[in-house]
């Protein structure tokens, strides 16, 4: 798996690559667990490294990602439903039917979109 470590030195990056995983520079499009400040953990890089420690939190982070993505795709769901409904609703009315039926799809596609970039960052 790779690991992402910000601010560690050589020696901790060493070592947390004896442990199996592979340490990397965060990477634009590939999956990095990042251990580090931008998962409030940071105090743990400049603590004694521990390996039971580093696995549980790459863990957690692993979990919690998992819990977004399921999250995302359980909200995305009844969203495309709504725009499914509101293309509908647009093909079939006029005037302010209409014009409220394609606010109600603009805001579900904004939504998709908002969903689609908190997953994409594996929050």
């Amino acid at each position: 798996m790779k690991v992402s470590v910000p601010g560690a030195d050589e020696a901790t990056r060493a070592e947390i690559a004896s442990w199996g995983y592979q340490v990397v520079e965060s990477e634009d499009g590939v999956p990095v667990i990042g251990i580090g400040a931008e998962n409030a953990i940071d105090d743990f890089i400049n603590a004694p490294i521990d390996r039971a420690e580093f696995d549980a939190r790459v863990q957690r982070i692993v979990a919690r990602r998992q819990r977004t993505i399921n999250l995302v795709h359980d909200l995305r769901s009844p969203l495309n439903a709504v725009q499914g409904y509101a293309d509908l609703i647009i093909e079939e009315s006029s005037g302010d039917t209409q014009r409220f039926a394609n606010q109600i799809r603009t805001a579900a596609v904004q939504m998709t979109s908002r969903l689609q970039e908190i997953r994409d960052k594996g929050v």
